[in-house]
């Protein structure tokens, strides 16, 4: 069985950010075999506005063979209102994967309940980070307060962007980055 991936996209932008590192992956490291899950949402936008997002996203998804696309929604809004704690929000993260073994989860930056909530479930995964709009790198507390255990920032292993910006001085120093060529974000765009 194949080792998973987790992509998770807070709208279109995470959509095409992680769409863009898969074809990077695809063409430029020996990545082997996986299957690449897609954990979409919340989209912090009016519910009306929300469904359009979501199935645009959804549209869009379809640029790259995900195995699964998952909801995140009602997971996240239980937490974030407190109706659940972030433990148990982390739990059921775990089993919507089904004790699956999870090689790596790419999120757009380290802070953010739902990126908070997947890199908590998977500790010894490989925590990617492919940058909040085309590539803004903003770990821990350029992020704002931790929502995560004891108020820590989960780590962050690597970067895959597409035009690195640092928002905090330093960031780039602490992860090994890669800076995905252009031509592959314009594909994405260009097929989207």
């Amino acid at each position: 069985m194949a080792k998973l991936r987790l992509f998770v996209a807070l709208g279109p932008q995470g959509v095409f950010n992680a769409i863009t590192a898969l074809r990077y992956m695809r063409e430029m490291e020996d990545a082997g075999a996986f299957e690449d899950w897609l954990l979409l949402g919340p989209f912090y936008a009016p519910s009306e506005e929300s469904h359009r997002l979501r199935v645009q996203c959804r549209l869009w998804a379809k640029l790259w063979p995900f195995e699964a696309i998952l909801e995140m929604d009602e997971l996240v809004g239980l937490a974030a209102k407190g109706r659940i704690g972030f433990r148990i929000a982390v739990i059921l993260l775990r089993s919507m994967t089904q004790g699956r073994l999870v090689d790596s989860i790419f999120v757009a930056f380290n802070g953010l309940l739902p990126h908070e909530v997947a890199l908590h479930a998977f500790p010894d995964a490989r925590h990617v980070c492919f940058g909040g709009g085309t590539g803004w790198l903003m770990l821990d507390d350029s992020c704002g307060v931790s929502c995560g255990f004891g108020n820590q920032f989960p780590r962050i292993d690597e970067a895959y962007l597409t035009t690195p910006v640092e928002v905090k001085a330093g960031d780039r120093d602490r992860v090994t980055s890669k800076v995905m060529p252009v031509r592959f974000y314009s594909s994405v765009v260009a097929d989207a």
